[in-house]
């Protein structure tokens, strides 16, 4: 890039053809003119702080904004107090800082940078300001919850910061909040949808129930869990939190339904219970015969045989009896 700029003087002749009153007159000028300039220029320079500058597009206007300020600190360096005496300085000097203060001011406003624009940025930092207290958040991984926090604690900086900020920080700062605000929340909508298919899974499955296998007040409590499900299922703004309570009671109320006896467990109940007793009996039997056989000998001699034998029969009835009755059992539990 080639650049055609005023130059600076580096080397002063002295001048003594003019009175003092003159000088005088001329050095006050001068004085005047780069005080006035020392006070410009440092505004210039803040000016590299502000959007004019910062959301330039033309990196050439930077560039020569750039150079002039260059310039003009040259050229103030150059022509500071003490640096020139006469009168041909000073009005060098005050022609010079002229020329390249006006150089300088040109530039400036060759600047076109605007304000950035952070009507979106500010709409998503207000739409997500509570979003740390929602399930969506809180169900989220440490790092997707720390990415969040650093992503909207940046796009606040930005927003404080608007009038200092270039469009591009400012789009980069809604764009990193935008994704991960959004990520967190298209993994909880998965969250949600899964929960939901499974308690839709749960309540086609509790429509198979048959009432009348059933106890009633089982039932009731059954059938109760099963209208909570579905209106659960139906609302549009359950969470997810809701579907598993709802699918997890209904499930529990499924388990605990109470069958109704149908007449062949009836039967069976009564056989169990003819069986109990008589197993009682037969024990009850074997333990008196055991204790005539032990204890009488003598007395039982003539008959001995024959109560061996029922002795016999009345340990395998027993046995059998409760072989008989734990297989019912394991079958019934």
């Amino acid at each position: 890039m080639s650049v055609v700029t005023p130059s600076v003087k580096t080397s002063f002749a002295a001048d003594t053809s003019v009175s003092e009153n003159e000088l005088e007159t001329i050095k006050k000028e001068y004085e005047s003119v780069y005080i006035a300039t020392i006070k410009k220029y440092e505004n210039l320079l803040k000016a590299k702080y502000d959007q004019k500058y910062i959301n330039e597009k033309d990196p050439d206007k930077k560039y020569l904004f750039d150079k002039s300020l260059t310039i003009l600190k040259e050229t103030l360096d150059s022509y500071s107090p003490g640096n020139v005496n006469s009168e041909s300085e000073y009005q060098t000097a005050i022609s010079k800082i002229r020329s390249n203060l006006t150089y300088a001011e040109a530039k400036y406003k060759d600047l076109s940078g605007v304000v950035a624009d952070t009507s979106k940025l500010s709409s998503l930092v207000n739409d997500t300001s509570n979003f740390t207290a929602s399930f969506a958040y809180k169900n989220a991984s440490q790092s997707q919850r720390d990415a969040f926090d650093e992503a909207y604690a940046n796009a606040e900086k930005i927003l404080e910061n608007s009038l200092r900020v270039s469009q591009e920080e400012c789009d980069q700062a809604f764009h990193t909040l935008y994704n991960i605000y959004n990520k967190i929340e298209k993994a909880e909508s998965e969250r949600i949808n899964n929960a939901k298919e499974a308690l839709e899974a749960e309540i086609k499955e509790a429509g198979k129930v048959d009432k009348a296998s059933y106890t009633e007040k089982s039932y009731l409590v059954f059938k109760k869990a099963l209208v909570a499900a579905q209106t659960t299922a139906n609302s549009t703004n359950s969470t997810k939190e809701q579907y598993q309570t709802s699918l997890d009671a209904l499930k529990a109320a499924k388990d605990s339904l109470v069958k109704v006896d149908s007449e062949k467990d009836k039967e069976l109940k009564a056989l169990v219970v003819e069986l109990r007793n008589s197993l009682v009996e037969h024990k009850i039997q074997a333990q008196a015969l055991r204790y005539l056989l032990e204890t009488k000998p003598k007395t039982i001699q003539s008959v001995k045989p024959k109560l061996e034998q029922l002795l016999k029969e009345s340990d395998a009835l027993v046995k059998e009896t409760q072989q008989f009755l734990d297989e019912v059992e394991n079958v019934q539990g």
